[in-house]
C-alpha cells in the first residue's frame, strides 16, 4: 500500500500489512497504525502511535511506537536532540548510579577556600588545609613555604637564591627593586631606578678561611693567614683593604748518583705589600716538594720538580709561583728549569730560574713570555768534573730566590743559593734557599751548604717543608745515603685590622 501524500487522517486507524509510505504527515493520527512498517519520507509535525517500525527524516510531534524507531534527528520538546548517536539536552536529572564508564573522584579533607592538589592515590584529591585562597588573599599557612628554584618565602627568612656578577649583568630588562645574592661580591646587591646595582647593606670588611685560622697575636695590629695546604680565604663587606702576600711554591727534589750529583732549586718566591682584597674568594693552592732521585744504582730515578702555588680570584690576575727545578742525577740527566732552576751534577750544567734574564725558550714551558717582568728564583750552576782521574767530584747546589746556586771547587761541593727572608708573620723569616749539592770523595773535600730552608748535601737533607726549599743533593757511591726531596710551599695573606 502506498500513499504519496496524506496530509489529515482522523479516522480509527490505518491497518496495513505490508508498508506505508508517505512524504510528509501534517496532521495527527488518533487510532493505531498498524504495519509491517511507516516510511515517511518528509516531517511528521503532528502525533502518532505506531505498533511497528516507524523511519522518517524528522519527528517533531508525538510518537508511541512498541517497536523499532529509526529517526535522523529526534528533538523531545525544546531541551533534548538526538543526533547520530549523541544526547545534548539543557540539563540531565539523576544520581548517576546506573551509569557506567565514570571514574568517581574523592575529595579529602575538603573545606572552604581550600586549594584542591593530587595525590599519590588514584582517583583522589587533597584540599590543602595550609594553601588557601579566598578570592583575594592566597595563603599559606604557618609551617609552609612557597619555593621557586633557589629562591624560597619561609614565615622566619626569605631566601633570594645566588647568582655571579656575570650571571647578574646578563640580566635583560631587570625590573628596579630586583635583590640577589652576588657570590662574586658576596654581598646582597638591589637594582636601583637608574639602573646600577648597588648593596643593598652595608658591611664591615671581614675575611675569614673554614682551614685557616687567623694569627692576630705575632704580628699586633694585623691578621696573617698562612696556608700550608689548599684553602680559601672568603672576604666580604668594605671598604676593602690593601694586603701583603708572600707566596712560595715547592722547592725542587735533588739527584743522586755514583759521584756528585747537583741539588734541588728552591721553589719559585713572589712577594707584595699592595695587594688589594675585594670581596670574594680568594681560592688558595700550595706546592708541594719535589721527589728526590732514587738510590743509586738501583732504580736510579731522576728526581722531580716542585709544583706551582698561587692565590686565584675573578677580580685579579693570578698570583702564581712556580716550583722549584729538580736536581741533575750528571750527564745525561740535566737539571730542570723552574721558580729557581736545579744544580747540575759532575760535568752537567745547572738550570735557570725565572727572571727577566731566562730565555724564552726555557719561559715557553710554563706559558710564559720574555722578558718575564719578576724574579721568583735564581739559576743552579753546573758542576765540576775534573776528568777520568780519581776526583774529587762535585755538585753544584740549586739557585735560591736570593741568588744562584755555587759550583763548588775541587776541595767541597757546590752550596745552595741564598734564600730571601720576608717579615710578613712580624719576625723575619728565611725561605726559599737552594739544596746543596754533593761531592764525589769525602776525604778530599765536603758537601756544600745549604740556608734558609734548602736541604744539605752530602748527609742527606729534605727541603723544610713550608718554605720551598730545594732538596740536598745524594751522597754518592764515597757517601752513601739517598737524596732529599724539595721542601712544600707556602702561601701567607696578611692585613691591617684596623
Amino acid at each position: 500500500m502506498a500513499l504519496d501524500r496524506l496530509t489529515q487522517i482522523t479516522s480509527s486507524g490505518i491497518s496495513s500489512t505490508s508498508t506505508i509510505t508517505v512524504s510528509a504527515i501534517a496532521g495527527s493520527i488518533s487510532g493505531v497504525v498498524t504495519a509491517t512498517s511507516l516510511t515517511v519520507t518528509g516531517n511528521v509535525t503532528s502525533g502518532m502511535n505506531v505498533t511497528g517500525v516507524v523511519t522518517a527524516t524528522e519527528f517533531v510531534g508525538n510518537v508511541n511506537s512498541a517497536g523499532v524507531s529509526t529517526f535522523t534527528t529526534l528533538k523531545v520538546g525544546t531541551g533534548v536532540t538526538i543526533s547520530a548517536g549523541v544526547i545534548t539536552a539543557t540539563s540531565f536529572v539523576g544520581d548517576g548510579s546506573g551509569l557506567s564508564g565514570i571514574t568517581q573522584t574523592t575529595i579529602n579533607n575538603n573545606a572552604n577556600n581550600r586549594i584542591i592538589t593530587g595525590s599519590a592515590t588514584a582517583n583522589t584529591l587533597e584540599a590543602e588545609s595550609d594553601l588557601t585562597y579566598d578570592g583575594t588573599t592566597l595563603a599559606v599557612n604557618a609551617g609552609g613555604n612557597i619555593t621557586v628554584g633557589e629562591s624560597f618565602i619561609r614565615p622566619t627568612s626569605l631566601g633570594v637564591g645566588t647568582t655571579d656578577t656575570t650571571g647578574r649583568d646578563a640580566g635583560i630588562g631587570t625590573a628596579p627593586g630586583t635583590i640577589i645574592y652576588n657570590t662574586t661580591t658576596l654581598g646582597l646587591e638591589v637594582y636601583n631606578p637608574v639602573g646600577v646595582w648597588t648593596p643593598a647593606s652595608t658591611v664591615e670588611f671581614t675575611a675569614y678561611s673554614p682551614t685557616v685560622t687567623a694569627d692576630t697575636s705575632s704580628r699586633p695590629g694585623w691578621a696573617v693567614f698562612s696556608f700550608t695546604g689548599p684553602g680559601d680565604l672568603i672576604v666580604y663587606g668594605g671598604p676593602a683593604k690593601s694586603a701583603e702576600y708572600l707566596v712560595i711554591a715547592g722547592g725542587g727534589g735533588a739527584g743522586t748518583n755514583d759521584r756528585s750529583p747537583g741539588g734541588g732549586g728552591a721553589g719559585g718566591y713572589r712577594s707584595g705589600s699592595s695587594f688589594t682584597l675585594n670581596p670574594g674568594t680568594y681560592s688558595i693552592q700550595v706546592g708541594g716538594g719535589g721527589v728526590a732521585g732514587g738510590p743509586w744504582p738501583t732504580g736510579g730515578t731522576i728526581a722531580s720538580s716542585g709544583t706551582p702555588s698561587y692565590i686565584i680570584h675573578p677580580g685579579i690576575t693570578s698570583i702564581t709561583s712556580y716550583g722549584g727545578g729538580r736536581g741533575s742525577r750528571g750527564p745525561g740527566t740535566p737539571a730542570a728549569v723552574g721558580g729557581s732552576g736545579g744544580g747540575g751534577g759532575h760535568g752537567d750544567s745547572g738550570a735557570p730560574g725565572i727572571n727577566p734574564g731566562t730565555p724564552q725558550a726555557n719561559l715557553t714551558p710554563f706559558g710564559l713570555t720574555a722578558p718575564y717582568p719578576i724574579t721568583q728564583g735564581y739559576a743552579g750552576v753546573g758542576g765540576i768534573n775534573p776528568g777520568q782521574g780519581p776526583g774529587p767530584f762535585t755538585g753544584s747546589g740549586g739557585g735560591g730566590a736570593g741568588g744562584n746556586g755555587s759550583a763548588g771547587s775541587p776541595g767541597s761541593a757546590g752550596s745552595g743559593g741564598a734564600g730571601q727572608s720576608s717579615s710578613i708573620t712580624g719576625t723575619s723569616v728565611g725561605r726559599a734557599g737552594g739544596g746543596s749539592g754533593s761531592i764525589s770523595t769525602p776525604s778530599s773535600g765536603s758537601s756544600g751548604g745549604a740556608s734558609s730552608g734548602g736541604g744539605g748535601g752530602g748527609v742527606p737533607r729534605d727541603g723544610t717543608d713550608g718554605t720551598g726549599g730545594g732538596g740536598g743533593a745524594g751522597g754518592s757511591n764515597h757517601i752513601p745515603g739517598p737524596a732529599g726531596s724539595g721542601g712544600s710551599g707556602i702561601v701567607i695573606i696578611a692585613y691591617p685590622t684596623s
